[in-house]
């Protein structure tokens, strides 16, 4: 999912799962996501449920922390616990770019199952109650800080 984000900023900010914490404890853990080659410069948050769940990476500290205020944090684990998948998230160029994991396909029905089934139907009717929810969740579809 893409969308406008509600508030200016020029970094680029990515927010993915904390699996190197949850694999190989907080030490270990700690020190990979320091270490990370591949990314920007690792962003400690205050919020240390956010901190469990999520590893934040980002080019500009300040603006990480501009952008990700304590009730967006617990909006994202609020939508990640709701959603039982990884989530992953970025902030790139005024947008928004949100991720949830699934290891199959959610808008194509399957050949091999009838929609006609009620567990089948009610699986779909969850996915999309659930995507379009988070406009709504985030309060992405108000202006809540004046854009520059």
């Amino acid at each position: 999912m893409v969308c406008e984000f509600n508030k200016h900023f020029a970094s680029q900010t990515v927010i993915l799962p904390d699996s190197a914490q949850n694999t190989f404890g907080t030490l270990i853990g700690n020190w990979l996501q320091a270490n990370n080659m591949s990314r920007s410069e690792l962003v400690k948050m205050d919020n240390i449920a956010f901190e469990k769940e999520f590893v934040v990476y980002s080019n500009d500290q300040i603006e990480a922390r501009y952008i990700l205020t304590h009730t967006l944090m617990s909006k994202l684990l609020h939508l990640k616990k709701k959603s039982k998948h990884p989530l992953y998230v970025s902030f790139l160029d005024g947008n928004i770019y949100m991720a949830i994991e699934y290891n199959k396909d959610l808008f194509e029905p399957s050949v091999f199952h009838s929609l006609l089934k009620y567990k089948i139907a009610m699986q779909y009717i969850q996915t999309l109650h659930l995507a379009l929810g988070i406009v709504g969740e985030l309060q992405l579809n108000q202006k809540l800080w004046s854009k520059r």
